[in-house]
C-alpha cells in the first residue's frame, strides 16, 4: 500500500520542470513499477531480472 505522503511526493516530482526534461520522460520512455521493487533488502535484490524486463516489454 503506498501512503498519501508518497502519492503526494510522486505527483509533485512527475509534475516539476526537472521531471518534464528529462530526454526519457519526454520520449515515454518511463515505466511504472510495482513498490515491491524496492531493491533495498536482500530478498528484492535476490529477484530474477526477468521479471522486470517483463513489466517493460508489456508497456
Amino acid at each position: 500500500m503506498v501512503s498519501d505522503e508518497t502519492t503526494a511526493r510522486q505527483n509533485k516530482l512527475i509534475d516539476s520542470g526537472v521531471w518534464k526534461a528529462i530526454p526519457a520522460v519526454q520520449s515515454g520512455h518511463v515505466y511504472w513499477l510495482n513498490s515491491k521493487f524496492n531493491f533495498d533488502d536482500p530478498i528484492t535484490l535476490d529477484r530474477p531480472p526477468d521479471e522486470i524486463v517483463s513489466v517493460m516489454n508489456n508497456k
